[in-house]
């Protein structure tokens, strides 16, 4: 029988110490990895991660660590590097920051949000010109923020507002 790779998703306990035993106790289960959300439970983004904590697991632990919970502090691919390596973590788990704009992950980077937008539209529309889009939407940052600026789809696709509902086709090209 195969064995399916498992992995767990933990936040912080009140110590660093009752943090890395839980961490310990779930890696004695058989875990591929073990993901760490560096913010206690009642904490919230505008919260700074943990690092210590997640340092301290991964250095405990004899399996991956993925690092998560600092989309704030991410504007592009090299403070991926930088929070990977400031955590001694195997690897990043992203939500937010790839929400805001999934280029983040590109080494040479990140494109501006129209560009991706239109590269989206540009790829999927062909596929099912009837199918709804889930666009980029406006964060709880500030206006300087790249983050979360909100996008004109219309303006994205080359297209007026009279235009933006009759046909994304300007978007194929």
């Amino acid at each position: 029988m195969s064995r399916v790779p498992v992995t767990c998703k933990i936040r912080l306990l009140d110590s660093v110490d009752a943090t890395v035993a839980l961490a310990k106790a779930i890696e004695a289960t058989g875990v591929a990895a073990v993901a760490v959300h560096a913010r206690h439970i009642p904490e919230r983004p505008r919260d700074p991660p943990h690092y210590d904590y997640v340092r301290a697991i991964s250095a405990a632990l004899s399996i991956p660590v993925i690092a998560n919970g600092g989309s704030l502090e991410i504007a592009n691919y090299a403070d991926l590097d930088r929070i990977r390596a400031q955590c001694g973590a195997a690897s990043i788990m992203v939500a937010r920051a790839a929400q805001w704009n999934p280029s983040i992950f590109r080494r040479e980077g990140k494109l501006p949000l129209d560009t991706v937008v239109r590269d989206y539209l540009a790829y999927v529309w062909p596929a099912n010109p009837s199918a709804p889009f889930a666009l980029p939407r406006a964060s709880d940052t500030t206006a300087d923020d790249p983050h979360g600026r909100v996008v004109d789809v219309g303006r994205a696709c080359n297209m007026t507002t009279r235009t933006r509902t009759a046909s994304l086709s300007s978007c194929r090209s």
